[in-house]
């Protein structure tokens, strides 16, 4: 965060603002895995209701205490899958920033939880997840698994990267439900509750994103 402005200075976050547009009527949206919080302000300075929910209370702590977290935002101290099953609103835009350490939960991802998400989408919503850089094969296997499961439950995907080099990038992809049937990998398998493949898929991409991670921040890139 730049300490003088109060804004991110992530690049991610920066896609992120330049694809949701400021809302004239006041909506709703969905942040699973909040953070400093730098998303949530960003959302409710473009006019969105914002919840942010974040497993770890100690974070949304530490948002409030040290990232300027607006007292507008509504924070929820449990996990993303659980507050999901529980919802009964729904949101113009889901954003899904969700990562113990470099693990994207898995169980937040299978099949059945993304049709739970499609359910609580207002018209015209979309869901977005901050993902790691890797789509070229083999390190690309997750990402692979995670567009062919949400294509499976009918949206369509779009991927705004930060960089082309897939070690140092994060990737923001948009699912958008989809009128016609959007074309499916025939040949990644889909992540559903009784057979969760991505944190098995994602795992030899995770090691090198965090290495990866640390080299950026020791200089070393």
């Amino acid at each position: 965060m730049d300490f003088a402005t109060g804004l991110s200075v992530s690049e991610y976050t920066a896609i992120l603002d330049s694809l949701i547009p400021k809302t004239q009527q006041k909506e709703n949206a969905l942040l699973l895995g909040l953070g400093g919080g730098l998303v949530a302000n960003m959302l409710h300075m473009k006019n969105y209701s914002v919840e942010g929910v974040e497993f770890d209370n100690r974070i949304i702590a530490a948002a409030k205490t040290y990232f300027n977290l607006h007292p507008s935002v509504v924070t929820i101290d449990q996990d993303a899958r659980f507050y999901m099953n529980k919802l009964n609103a729904t949101y113009k835009y889901i954003i899904l920033d969700l990562f113990k350490a470099e693990e994207q939960p898995g169980h937040v991802l299978t099949s059945e939880s993304i049709q739970e998400l499609r359910q609580h989408l207002a018209p015209g919503g979309k869901i977005m997840d901050n993902w790691h850089g890797f789509k070229t094969l083999p390190l690309g296997q997750g990402t692979h698994i995670l567009c062919n499961t949400f294509r499976q439950k009918g949206f369509s995907v779009n991927e705004f990267r930060t960089s082309e080099d897939e070690n140092y990038s994060n990737t923001i992809l948009v699912f958008a439900p989809s009128e016609s049937t959007p074309d499916i990998e025939p040949n990644a398998p889909l992540s559903t509750d009784d057979r969760p493949v991505l944190e098995v898929a994602n795992a030899r991409a995770n090691l090198q994103w965090r290495k990866s991670y640390l080299r950026y921040y020791q200089g070393q890139r």
